[in-house]
């Protein structure tokens, strides 16, 4: 019998794997694998969807991509910031926070499994976070230092890196 060989990255995709272990419960049911065999490939197969290549690729421009989309809305809100109002740039500045609220309860609800969700929401929420702190205080010229800042910037942004799980977070 004539084997042909296959390539591995078929073997092992992501759909594969999870097809795979949908069927792993039948075959030890059936008496095709012995429950120790079932137990040893899902544990195998677990650790193959953990480390996935293509993952942190996706993680990385999901990151890159929100931080052009924040940048480009930055620019926009730049170029006319001297014709809004008081009142109206408080509530451009907050803007960005509340939307990164939202994303992130959305995030943690229905997409928590995704570590590309999580870093790139990470991501916007630190920003808005240090943008809304900075524009609201030149706008109503609050004052205060560099190291104020940081420091109120640091300690609000603290609890994203334990609600999102995020390395990103961390880092920023």
């Amino acid at each position: 019998i004539q084997t042909v060989p296959i390539q591995k990255s078929v073997l092992m995709s992501r759909d594969n794997i999870r097809w795979f272990l949908q069927q792993l419960p039948a075959l030890v049911d059936e008496g095709v694998l012995t429950p120790e065999a079932g137990a040893g490939l899902r544990r195998y197969y677990d650790e193959r969807l953990g480390r996935d290549s293509r993952s942190w690729a996706f993680i990385s421009f999901a990151i890159l991509g929100g931080a052009l989309i924040g940048s480009g809305i930055i620019l926009v809100l730049a170029h006319n910031w001297e014709q809004f109002s008081r009142p109206l740039r408080a509530l451009i500045s907050v803007l960005p926070l509340a939307a990164a609220q939202a994303l992130a309860a959305w995030v943690m609800r229905d997409r928590s499994d995704s570590p590309a969700w999580r870093e790139g929401v990470a991501a916007f929420w630190v920003a808005s976070i240090g943008s809304s702190i900075a524009l609201i205080s030149q706008t109503y010229n609050l004052g205060g230092t560099f190291s104020s800042f940081v420091l109120t910037w640091t300690m609000l942004s603290l609890p994203i890196v334990y609600l999102l799980r995020s390395s990103v977070a961390t880092a920023l």
